[in-house]
């Protein structure tokens, strides 16, 4: 596995795992322009992406974190976890935040690996898609 620098070509045709499928309607040059706004990376296996990652800056020192995520992650989860987990120990901003479907445990088992509280553990009612979600954060103290 490698890691690259995310370009907006890594969406075309990349397969979301179940939880996120809604977001490939989004799948398109100006979402890709948008996610490379911030930091954002790729991960590639056999030189197919299995994976992306990033912040997007939201001012204030307030970043957004975002995954997505495909079948073949799976067997990466711990490499692309330790990878993550290094990059937001150095990163100095105060707050980030993520989101993770309600429903969705191994997602909320990650943001907590990653060293993400779930601020809203009654979820958001419809706050993406008619569903509801879970508002997770990381604050850098001192």
């Amino acid at each position: 596995m490698i890691v690259v620098p995310f370009i907006p070509a890594h969406l075309i045709g990349f397969e979301c795992i179940d939880e996120q499928k809604d977001t490939q309607s989004f799948f398109n040059k100006e979402y890709g322009d948008y996610l490379c706004m911030g930091y954002a990376y790729s991960f590639l296996h056999d030189g197919a992406v299995i994976a992306m990652a990033g912040l997007l800056d939201q001012g204030g020192n307030r970043f957004i974190a975002w995954a997505l995520m495909s079948q073949k992650t799976n067997k990466f989860m711990p490499i692309i976890t330790r990878l993550i987990k290094g990059f937001l120990n150095k990163f100095n901003d105060k707050r980030i935040e993520t989101i993770v479907l309600k429903d969705f445990v191994k997602g909320h088992r990650w943001a907590t690996m990653l060293g993400f509280n779930n601020e809203t553990p009654n979820g958001m009612e419809n706050y993406c898609f008619d569903k509801n979600y879970c508002l997770y954060s990381r604050i850098k103290h001192g």
